[in-house]
């Protein structure tokens, strides 16, 4: 028998689990707003939970083989608290990446064709076009995407369909399929010099944090395009703020703030060519199906003794 946790978030429904029950899992759910606190959680070997829970119970946790996440990021798994352990670490990444990828597509859309113009048109009831309105495609663009993995990926292809040649920046330089050409962190400025528009898909490491900032904003083209969708702390948005008011770029969309909610003071809200969403782009009616069916996949694969999927290395991270 393999005692397993869920906590419950996404409120499945507890039949939902029954092909593993078949395959000898006794499980216990916390549903949402629950607490753990009158649980024995050192009875469980697989847990279904977050990186908040493992942080704040791990020395209840003792009997803990395999974790779960829900998440493809990782900035509340307590790294520090679990290295050197054997513990296994799976998380949810690639089921994020269609609905992510898709938010670049609409904010680089919304960019180039001058939405916010439009909308506000419609709002005060405007009938007005000028022959000289600042309107752009992505056809013949060049992308350029900050990380390789499975989010950059999407992005090349949604981007690919729109006639763009995509390249891609990693720590080493690896090749990747798919990419026109990838160059390594070392090569940021001239990377960032040839895109039309830069997508931040890299995970937040201590290497990664404030990767970006007035100096490498200013290597950019004075008309592209920053679209963000992976952590705020990567891009400094204090040196952006600045820069955007100063003219330099066409426009830029964050989906993640270094403090989220961002706050009412941030100077970000009041720039026109700056577009806001609350961290929401992986949002989709198919992530909690994807989710569960990978959740059974690898219950089914620890059961049996085969290789888990997306298993996470916690000497890097990520």
């Amino acid at each position: 028998m393999i005692n397993l946790l869920v906590n419950n978030f996404y409120e499945f429904q507890h039949t939902e689990f029954d092909a593993v029950r078949a395959q000898g899992y006794e499980i216990d759910f916390i549903e949402k707003g629950q607490t753990a606190d009158d649980l024995d959680l050192s009875q469980y070997e697989v847990g279904l939970i977050d990186g908040a829970f493992v942080r704040n119970n791990y020395a209840r946790l003792d009997s803990l083989k395999v974790v779960h996440l829900s998440a493809a990021g990782f900035d509340t798994f307590p790294f520090e608290t679990v290295a050197g352990s054997d513990l296994i670490v799976l998380s949810a990444r690639g089921l994020y990446s269609k609905p992510m990828a898709e938010w670049v597509v609409l904010k680089a859309l919304e960019i180039y064709r001058d939405a916010r113009a439009f909308e506000n048109q419609q709002n005060t009831k405007v009938w007005h076009w000028s022959g000289s309105a600042q309107c752009s495609e992505i056809y013949g663009k060049v992308v350029g995407t900050l990380g390789t993995g499975d989010v950059a990926l999407e992005v090349l292809h949604k981007m690919n369909a729109f006639g763009a040649t995509v390249i891609g920046l990693n720590t080493n330089g690896r090749s990747v399929e798919g990419f026109e050409k990838v160059c390594a962190v070392s090569e940021l400025g001239s990377f960032l010099q040839e895109c039309d528009i830069v997508v931040n898909c890299l995970p937040k490491t201590k290497q990664t944090i404030g990767l970006i900032r007035r100096e490498q904003l200013m290597q950019m083209k004075p008309d592209a395009v920053l679209l963000n969708i992976s952590r705020g702390e990567i891009i400094d948005e204090s040196d952006l703020a600045q820069l955007l008011k100063e003219g330099h770029l066409r426009g830029a969309a964050f989906d993640c703030f270094s403090i989220e909610p961002l706050p009412e003071q941030s100077p970000l809200w009041d720039i026109p060519n700056f577009y806001i969403t609350p961290h929401y782009s992986w949002i989709t009616e198919g992530l909690k199906p994807r989710l569960l069916d990978l959740y059974i996949d690898n219950l089914t694969r620890y059961a049996n003794g085969e290789p888990l999927l997306n298993r996470v290395d916690l000497s890097r991270g990520y």
